[in-house]
């Protein structure tokens, strides 16, 4: 991922290709099919594992815990790992 964040913020993200990913890391092109089958999957995943700010602290640690643990379960939600806590 970082070899694809180099590429977006060097070459913007028509670099996000399999072959310029194949050529910055090394890692064959079919695992990178295997995992990001377009750029457009690429570019999801680096959204995904972008880190998000923190929520704003009140002063009030009952209050912040909350929104602390709001923000965990929404980032959650929508991965694997949130539909494995379902189960």
């Amino acid at each position: 991922m970082t070899a694809a964040l180099d590429l977006l913020l060097t070459e913007g993200a028509a670099a996000l290709s399999a072959q310029r990913l194949h050529t910055a890391t090394g890692v064959s092109r079919s695992t990178i099919y295997r995992h990001w089958p377009t750029p457009h999957a690429v570019l999801a995943a680096l959204i995904e594992v972008a880190p998000r700010p923190a929520p704003s602290q009140t002063g009030e640690a009952r209050t912040d815990l909350h929104a602390g643990v709001d923000a965990l379960c929404d980032r959650l939600r929508d991965t694997p790992v949130g539909g494995a806590q379902h189960a």
